[in-house]
């Protein structure tokens, strides 16, 4: 019988004054929920955290690491056998003060457990700016080590969510290691500089969010055209870059459709295809322009 469990909790703020720029950086708004599902598997979940500030902190050290952090440890998550997963969310805002802006992120999980097929264990991080606008949008995977994000633009403040998914979907066989996977960290870190380079999407009167549509489809007479019997191309990976850092990563639905939302108004290139993976051997580039607020279509 599945039975899915869900609890929440809040955390303080936490404050460090970066050792290389002098700024400030002050994590608010801190909170983190799950929701654990056992059907025949175990799961073992960390809620209530423990929190002070050595497991939590902001911490930077010049000698050793170019960045502020906000990390939660102290714990282990784990999922064990088949049928069980734990979904957990973190959420919270980042200001950057006293003269200092953002202009890098860093990510890292730390797996602890990862044993026999089908085990997942990932973490989909999205930033957003104070107007809702996309800033980043990656996957961690427990097996990447630290993700390095340089941000075309700067930032005063951000708004930061990281859903974490351990699930195991394989089956016990005899004989075989019980397949597991689990971990006890996940960090956010924070480069700061002291000039200023705002994205012209970015906050302020008449810059909205907009949004990039588009189906990626057989043409079959090459007329740039969706037309009767060009039918779309499912699981197509479709890639938003803003110069070379990339944005958001999706793949399109069974009829080829696609979509990024909340994207800061401005230019941009979307990338069709994963080259030798997808439908094509090279991937297809196109650049568009989003306008404030408004909606640009873009086809494959």
């Amino acid at each position: 019988m599945s039975e899915t469990q869900i609890q929440t909790q809040a955390f303080s703020d936490q404050a460090v004054t970066d050792l290389d720029t002098g700024g400030v950086l002050t994590f608010s708004d801190v909170d983190v929920s799950q929701a654990v599902t056992t059907d025949g598997g175990l799961a073992f979940a960390p809620l209530p955290y423990t929190v002070n500030a050595q497991n939590y902190g902001a911490v930077s050290t010049a000698a050793t690491a170019p960045y502020d952090e906000l990390q939660w440890s102290g714990f282990t998550s784990k999922v064990e056998a088949p049928s069980a997963s734990i979904n957990l969310t973190f959420t919270y805002q980042v200001n950057a003060s006293n003269g200092a802006y953002i202009d890098g992120l860093q990510q890292s999980l730390q797996m602890d457990a990862n044993t026999g097929p089908g085990v997942t264990l990932a973490a989909v991080e999205t930033v957003t700016d104070d107007s809702g606008n996309l800033v980043w949008q990656g996957t961690i995977t427990g097996a990447a080590g630290e993700t390095d994000v340089v941000l075309p633009y700067t930032y005063s403040s951000l708004n930061i969510s990281v859903s974490v998914t351990e699930a195991v979907s394989a089956p016990i066989v005899s004989g075989q290691p019980i397949p597991k996977i689990g971990f006890s960290a996940i960090e956010q870190g924070f480069d700061l500089t002291t000039s200023a380079n705002p994205a012209p999407g970015g906050p302020g009167p008449g810059n909205s969010p907009g949004t990039i549509i588009g189906t990626a489809f057989t043409d079959t007479n090459i007329d740039g055209v969706q037309e009767n019997g060009e039918s779309g191309i499912a699981g197509v990976t479709v890639t938003l870059l803003s110069g070379t850092t990339t944005i958001g990563t999706t793949t399109t639905d069974a009829n080829g459709n696609y979509s990024f939302t909340n994207v800061a108004a401005g230019g941009y290139t979307v990338v069709f295809g994963t080259p030798g993976v997808d439908v094509a051997t090279t991937a297809t580039t196109d650049s568009v322009t989003v306008p404030s607020g408004g909606t640009v279509t873009e086809n494959a």
